[in-house]
């Protein structure tokens, strides 16, 4: 068996049960050493690619009519901006997903998950990557076309059965992105919104004109789009009138917004959507989760990881090779039963998916082998994520 270890991302979207003693705010600090200075975002601007997406500014200012954008590590964590200073975002922060081609499917934002391969020559397309992957299908709006992903919603305007599933958690804790949209025969899906959180340890304010957002590639083919990302914001105080803006044009579903903060006097920020479901204003004064559970893959077949290496597992067996092969997960710190999604997600056909339960209450780490079937001669995406 040949594994190729491109990139390796393990998703835990569960968090463990220890948020109830977490200090109030008044003493808040964003976490930021201010060792990455100032930014001062003055014309279009993409910052270089970091392998844990964290970067640490004294102050961030975005000025009008410039935008600042993110290059996408292998990682492919969600970004962190931290400020010991005030954050104003007069212009754009934008970690939107691509659009697919004839010949990829489209990239996710920062910490997002990238759309389905499309098929080529005579294959069928692929499947959406993320908890909410669109699958393949048609290029059109029937219920055989190309699925596109949910997050907090699901598409609204697709009829497809290829779409994919609502998940994560309104705490955005830990941050995750949009999924993709499934591919078309001539066209790949679109990646998922990126997620971004923005903490200070003064305020932040997004004045009329700011916009921070985090859409799937929009525009391109018809159907298989990627879903909106997460944006969240954490300081004592948000202001401003500015737009967060995580939809996906009803062909996706939309994502994520939360916004932590103590003194909500000044808060009149536009949200886009804006729905139940969609959009949390709190209190929750912690920008990393409190403890740091781990869920790795640490096999497949006769391959091992080293836990804690992110970046994912491609796996394709040789034709002739068994397709009856383990994925052996390890799961740490969730102190609890712990329901989990191994995910396979083939360059050309649909996903499948395989269910375990990790006893994680008494042994820690825990360790568990799941029997799942690979498909020969095709490069298969295997992914793991708790439900």
């Amino acid at each position: 068996m040949k594994v190729l270890r491109l990139v390796r991302s393990v998703y835990a979207m569960a968090l463990a049960t220890a948020l109830a003693g977490l200090a109030h705010a008044q003493a808040f600090s964003s976490g930021s050493t201010g060792v990455d200075g100032v930014l001062d975002v003055t014309t279009d601007h993409t910052l270089a690619a970091r392998p844990n997406g964290t970067f640490h500014f004294t102050s961030i200012n975005v000025r009008p009519g410039a935008t600042l954008r993110f290059a996408r590590h292998e990682a492919n964590p969600p970004i962190h901006l931290l400020a010991t200073k005030d954050v104003v975002i007069e212009g754009t922060v934008d970690i939107s997903g691509s659009i697919g081609t004839d010949l990829v499917g489209g990239q996710g934002g920062s910490g997002g998950f990238d759309g389905g391969h499309p098929g080529i020559a005579g294959k069928p397309p692929g499947a959406g990557h993320g908890p909410g992957g669109g699958g393949p299908g048609e290029a059109n709006s029937t219920a055989a076309g190309a699925g596109g992903a949910s997050y907090a919603t699901i598409p609204s305007q697709s009829l497809s059965i290829h779409r994919g599933a609502i998940h994560g958690s309104d705490l955005l804790l830990p941050l995750l992105g949009g999924s993709g949209g499934g591919g078309q025969p001539q066209s790949g899906g679109t990646g998922g919104g990126g997620a971004i959180l923005i903490a200070s340890t003064l305020g932040i304010t997004v004045p009329t004109g700011g916009v921070i957002r985090a859409n799937p590639g929009i525009g391109g083919a018809a159907w298989g789009y990627g879903s909106g990302g997460a944006i969240r914001l954490v300081a004592p105080r948000v202001s401003g009138s500015g737009t967060l803006d995580v939809t996906a044009v009803g062909l996706g579903g939309d994502g994520r917004i939360r916004v932590d903060l103590v003194n909500r006097d000044d808060l009149a920020l536009n949200f886009n959507p804006g729905t139940p479901g969609t959009l949390v204003v709190g209190s929750l004064m912690t920008v990393f989760p409190p403890v740091s559970s781990q869920l790795d893959i640490v096999a497949v077949g006769a391959q091992r990881f080293a836990p804690g290496t992110r970046t994912s597992v491609f796996v394709n067996l040789p034709a002739g090779t068994s397709a009856n092969q383990q994925v052996e997960l390890q799961a740490r710190d969730f102190n609890q039963i712990l329901p989990v999604t191994v995910a396979l997600i083939p360059d050309s056909g649909p996903a499948s998916f395989y269910q375990a339960t990790l006893d994680n209450t008494s042994v820690n780490p825990v360790n568990q082998k799941v029997n799942v079937s690979l498909p020969a001669n095709i490069l298969v995406r295997v992914m793991a994520w708790t439900r």
